[in-house]
C-alpha cells in the first residue's frame, strides 16, 4: 500500500491569518478509515485543556435539547468543566459564538 502524509503550514503577514493543511493519501479500496492518522499531523504536542460548552435557543425561544444556560455567561471560569482537548486541536484554546437577530423580537 502506498501512503503518503504531508503538513504544510502557512503563516500570512497578519496576525489574525494562519492555515494548517494536513493530507494523507493513499492508493488502495477503503484505506481511507485512519482518522488517527491525519489528527496526529496537526498535534502540537500539549497537553491543554479547555472550556466546552453549547446553548442555543430554537427562533420560539425554547431552549435547544443538551444547552447549558451557564454557557451563556461571560466568563464561564467556575460554572463551566473543562476538558482535555484531543491532539488535532490541541493548540489553543478558542471561543465562538453566533447570534441570529429577527425583526421584531429579542
Amino acid at each position: 500500500m502506498f501512503r503518503q502524509k504531508s503538513l504544510v503550514k502557512f503563516i500570512s503577514n497578519s496576525i489574525f491569518n494562519s492555515l494548517s493543511d494536513c493530507q494523507d493519501y493513499c492508493e488502495t479500496f477503503g484505506c481511507n478509515n485512519e482518522f488517527d492518522l491525519v489528527a496526529d499531523l496537526f498535534d502540537q504536542g500539549t497537553d491543554i485543556s479547555c472550556h466546552s460548552c453549547t446553548y442555543g435557543r430554537f427562533p420560539d425561544g425554547s431552549i435547544i435539547p443538551g444547552s447549558n444556560q451557564k454557557c451563556s455567561l461571560d466568563d464561564v471560569s467556575g460554572q463551566i468543566q473543562s476538558q482535555k482537548c484531543p491532539v488535532y486541536a490541541n493548540a489553543a484554546c478558542f471561543t465562538a459564538t453566533t447570534s441570529n437577530n429577527v425583526r421584531g423580537t429579542s
